[in-house]
């Protein structure tokens, strides 16, 4: 009986084992065509979400709610709706991420991902997408990510403390929302000054 169950224990194990490496190939370490199957994956989402953004009424209509809320309920646009599908699309990519980094890992980890979303604002503003909503472009996001990885990795590699990288991204994301404040409120004193003068 003992050995029968060293046996399944075994069994059990191996196959652990397997579906773990294959995970882990197929999340991150797997290549397709020379290329690391992470990148792919990012490429898929990047392609779905570029679609939603630019060729569907729920893009549209996600740009519409960013630049005004009111605005938006006047014009018809389900605010609720429109707004759930924002958080339903935000939600699988970061569950797509969560796989990327288990497999990264080899393993789940609560910690993991902790602090992301102010890289992903961080990267945001870089690229010039409004952290007050209704403009930017998805390659901007690209872009900026590109670049806050190179500060980033910059800030490793001469030592920084990972409090003094988190302070440099509360910075940028701070400067980044004064001044997104700062150009709307001009643009609206512009607008006003034209209609006073009609």
């Amino acid at each position: 009986m003992a050995n029968g169950n060293r046996n399944t224990d075994a069994i059990v194990t191996g196959l652990g084992k397997e579906a773990g490496d294959a995970f882990q190939n197929v999340f991150y370490y797997g290549k397709t065509l020379g290329v690391y199957n992470a990148f792919w994956i990012a490429f898929l989402v990047f392609v779905g979400v570029f679609f939603i953004m630019s060729k569907t009424r729920t893009g549209r209509h996600i740009y519409a709610i960013g630049s005004n809320v009111e605005a938006a309920k006047l014009s018809g646009i389900n605010v609720f709706t429109t707004t759930t599908k924002a958080y339903l699309i935000s939600a699988f990519c970061s569950f797509v991420v969560g796989l990327i980094l288990a497999g990264q890992a080899g393993m789940g980890n609560m910690e993991a991902g902790n602090c992301y979303e102010m890289y992903g604002v961080a990267a945001g503003v870089i690229g010039g997408i409004s952290p007050l909503g209704g403009s930017g472009l998805l390659l901007g996001a690209f872009a900026g990510a590109g670049v806050w990885q190179t500060l980033e990795n910059g800030l490793g590699i001469i030592g920084a403390p990972v409090g003094i990288q988190r302070i440099v991204i509360g910075v940028i994301v701070a400067g980044a929302v004064l001044i997104d404040v700062l150009f709307r409120q001009g643009l609206g004193g512009k607008k006003i000054a034209k209609k006073a003068k009609k």
